[in-house]
């Protein structure tokens, strides 16, 4: 095979045949085989802030009981997916190609974060990546019918003189792979560091939902939500509150405290009578929401007669103490942008002989009273949205 000379291919070792033999395996993963010479590995060099996760939204939506280091594992390959290659050392994955993905136990215990990974862990590990069928419904949009999928993600582990190698099957190609739709792409480090299974699996089925908004709401059964965090033993976690206590509760917060960012998440509990039957989770996508608003900022065209004072401000939209830290001089610049999108309603309050400075500080104090009314979840990034969206009708307010 030609080496790769990019830069970054040396981070995971992949190969197209076996690394250790030209001669394929059997598929049977009953039984770690004995097949050849022992393979070297660079030191592998850590997960750095750009790297990506990119899986299928089936694959996020599917059943899978795996343990935290499992899934990890998973995201390390998914985040290094780009660098399988072709027999000549080209970046494309052919469905024919059989490719392996390798790594050092030293570089698996820094990426993981923890400390002397033994062969018998990781062949428990593997034992589950190698053996677990992974179900996956797909929802035929013509006939309403339901389909599904039932395969492995990897066919064959080995764990030889330091280094673990798994072999990926046509499915976790196809769910890892250069997907044009129907999948969901977010930053390693949002989820590497959890310390929960079913953080990362509620980070990522939210994820795989915000696409449709900044802000919106997913609800699923407690029996659907159950399978989807792994959870597939009847009798664990078997009543709700333990559920919720075990699962729900700490995933949520652990998803808010390591995305402080990114994504804020809240739920609450939807009942049929007497019994809990239903979750739904509140989110926020605070970086889209803050990426549009910025796109927003950039690109003012009109001159305004007005120059910020934050006290004079403060006296106007009279936001409460704890929100006074917040960044009032870029909500007054983002509010200035939205105005030259609308000029026609502009030139109309002006027409009224309202100041540049009336307008803008009566579109935050609108804005501002209608999500402090709402007791909004994570106030900053609502409130943010809100005044992208005039939720509170400001323009047509002063028109009268």
């Amino acid at each position: 095979m030609r080496k790769n000379t990019d830069k970054n291919f040396n981070k995971y070792e992949f190969f197209e045949v076996d690394p250790f033999t030209d001669d394929y395996t059997d598929g049977n993963t009953d039984s770690i085989l004995d097949i050849g010479a022992e393979v070297g590995a660079d030191q592998l060099t850590l997960w750095d802030e750009s790297s990506l996760v990119r899986k299928g939204n089936p694959l996020i939506r599917s059943r899978m009981s795996w343990s935290l280091n499992a899934q990890k594992i998973l995201l390390l390959v998914a985040s290094s997916f780009d660098e399988l290659t072709d027999i000549e050392g080209d970046r494309f994955v052919n469905e024919r190609d059989r490719n392996f993905w390798s790594i050092s136990v030293s570089e698996l215990e820094n990426q993981l974060g923890v400390k002397k990974l033994n062969s018998a862990y990781l062949k428990e590990l593997a034992t589950v990546m190698a053996k677990s069928t992974i179900e996956m419904n797909l929802p035929n949009e013509r006939t309403g019918e339901l389909n599904w999928e039932l395969a492995p993600l990897f066919s064959y582990a080995r764990y030889e003189n330091g280094i673990l190698t798994l072999e990926l099957t046509r499915l976790c190609k196809e769910q890892l792979g250069r997907l044009k739709t129907g999948y969901t792409q977010y930053a390693l480090k949002d989820v590497i560091r959890m310390k929960s299974q079913y953080s990362i699996r509620i980070y990522e089925l939210i994820s795989s939902e915000k696409f449709k908004a900044p802000i919106g709401k997913v609800t699923y059964t407690v029996v659907e939500l159950r399978k989807l965090l792994g959870i597939l033993d009847p009798k664990k976690y078997k009543d709700f509150n333990s559920l919720e206590r075990r699962a729900i509760k700490p995933a949520v917060e652990e998803v808010n405290e390591k995305n402080t960012d990114t994504i804020y998440i809240t739920y609450k509990k939807l009942y049929k009578g007497r019994s809990i039957n239903r979750i739904e989770f509140t989110y926020i996508d605070k970086k889209q929401i803050k990426d549009n608003a910025d796109n927003i900022v950039s690109s003012p065209k009109y001159e305004y007669n007005y120059n910020y004072d934050k006290e004079t401000l403060f006296s106007n939209v009279k936001p409460l103490k704890e929100h006074r830290r917040f960044d009032w001089r870029y909500y007054t610049d983002l509010v200035i942008s939205i105005l030259d999108s609308k000029r026609e309603v502009y030139e109309s309050l002006k027409s009224l002989e309202f100041t540049d400075q009336f307008i803008i500080f009566e579109y935050l104090r609108y804005n501002y009273n209608y999500v402090r009314n709402r007791e909004a979840i994570n106030f900053e990034s609502y409130f943010l949205y809100a005044l992208m969206n005039d939720y509170a009708n400001a323009l047509t307010n002063m028109e009268g």
